[in-house]
């Protein structure tokens, strides 16, 4: 739906992260590259950092980008 909603395309071939499912490291590196190349400025991310699963891409956030906003659950992430 955030997508939808912001007339753009989702820079890699997952919907979501499901905390409790992993992507294994190859993939975590693949989602990276794929932030990188298409040079994605924001992240929108649902529950709290601390409860993220896939841990290569958890690090790559944190260090890459800050968190702008909070809404409810969701917190907006803004590149540094």
């Amino acid at each position: 739906m955030f997508y939808f909603l912001t007339g753009r395309k989702n820079p890699t071939r997952y919907i979501n992260f499901a905390p409790d499912l992993s992507l294994g490291e190859s993939r975590e590196q693949e989602v990276i590259n794929n932030l990188n190349e298409k040079n994605v400025k924001i992240v929108l991310t649902h529950e709290l950092s601390d409860k993220w699963g896939n841990p290569l891409i958890s690090k790559y956030i944190l260090e890459n980008f800050r968190r702008k906003k909070e809404i409810f659950e969701f917190s907006l992430w803004e590149k540094n």
